[in-house]
């Protein structure tokens, strides 16, 4: 096992005002359609045949997607949760937010597959005045995005034996596989990040708040750039940061 802290220097921004900005980001892109709705505590159930559109699960529902079931973007917010098992959801160059978010709330995807033309595939991210973290497993899966394949903002992910891309084909789009910013994740199992520039790019906010540092735990996986690094650490502190990188089992470019 290899552990690796990483100290960083860079520009001075709040923790809160840094998350702040990353939600405000995905704010101010254009909002889809949803046609489909989940709340009030309840649960829905979407099979193959079902029309094919996009969902947003609120105030601590549920919603399921079967086997062989397609959607468009899904949104799971307020300690709501989304199960994906051998599913796919899909979202066009028209929608920049990711085909699949969760803000607040949680996800077990299984054998699916998540994509997305117009930008991050996978984004999992907190409200600030909340202190619940969203949370997701993702198994055996493939996540693709534009820009990032996927996006972890204050939030902890697991991935094993997935697949998470992510494309660079419009300039400064990003290119990378997985940006993780004050969250942890475990990409475990032959799972592979990969991206046209960066396969990882993560930091840390605050420093006066060691919890709040970016965790990256990689076992027997590997991570992929193209045109850039395979990991890059970077600070919006002057002070030096942590970041921690923890490699294990042959893992690594």
């Amino acid at each position: 096992m290899t552990s690796v802290v990483l100290c960083t220097r860079g520009r001075s921004f709040p923790r809160r005002l840094a998350v702040a900005i990353s939600l405000s980001l995905l704010a101010l892109q254009p909002q889809p359609a949803i046609a489909g709705r989940v709340g009030g505590g309840g649960s829905h159930t979407i099979m193959p045949g079902d029309p094919i559109e996009g969902w947003i699960v609120i105030n601590d529902s549920t919603l399921i997607v079967g086997p062989g079931a397609e959607t468009e973007e899904i949104e799971a917010q307020s300690q709501s949760h989304i199960e994906l098992d051998g599913a796919t959801a899909n979202v066009s160059a028209g929608n920049t937010l990711g085909a699949v978010r969760l803000v607040n709330a949680s996800a077990t995807i299984t054998g699916s597959r998540i994509t997305s033309s117009g930008g991050d595939g996978f984004v999992a991210t907190v409200d600030v005045n909340d202190p619940i973290r969203s949370m997701a497993a993702v198994t055996g899966s493939h996540i693709e995005g534009l820009g990032r394949g996927a996006l972890v903002v204050g939030s902890n992910v697991t991935f094993s034996g997935t697949a998470i891309i992510g494309h660079d084909t419009i300039p400064s789009s990003g290119g990378g596989g997985l940006q993780l910013n004050a969250g942890s994740a475990e990409v475990l199992a032959g799972s592979v990040i990969k991206g046209d520039v960066t396969g990882v790019r993560m930091w840390q906010a605050d420093v006066s708040h060691p919890s709040q540092s970016p965790s990256l735990f990689i076992d027997g996986s590997r991570i992929e750039s193209g045109t850039g690094s395979a990991i890059v650490v970077e600070s919006l502190s002057s002070d030096a940061s942590r970041s921690d990188i923890i490699l294990r089992n042959g893992s690594g470019r």
